[in-house]
């Protein structure tokens, strides 16, 4: 029986949750400020890292090269999965962007 009522709130709670009062438009506008500027420094880093990987990938004498072979390349290939890490966020943050534009345009303010 307890685990029962437990499921009942837990549906409760998720009902609950979905009420919640929508943004408004300039609770959107501030959203979407808030993902252009995480976007921006996500680009940022991503250019960041792209430049370290050239920087990492030009030939020259390494000595890891000689002794461990298949260890030479971790550090670009790290800074390789950084900056695709930093892309995704950039492009997520842009979709965010997208969105909560769009909604500052569709939103109704129930303030006067």
């Amino acid at each position: 029986m307890k685990p029962l009522i437990g499921f009942v709130f837990v549906i409760a709670a998720a009902f609950a949750a979905d009420t919640k009062p929508n943004m408004t438009k300039a609770e959107h506008k501030a959203e979407a400020a808030r993902h252009s500027t995480r976007a921006e420094e996500s680009a940022a880093r991503a250019r960041k890292h792209e430049a370290n990987v050239e920087r990492l990938a030009k030939p020259g004498y390494n000595a890891m090269q000689h002794k461990w072979p298949g260890l030479a390349k971790g550090p670009e290939n790290l800074e390789r999965e950084r900056a695709a890490k930093a892309r995704s966020v950039e492009a997520e943050s842009r979709e965010k962007l997208a969105f909560h534009l769009e909604m500052a345009g569709k939103s109704v303010d129930a303030e006067p």
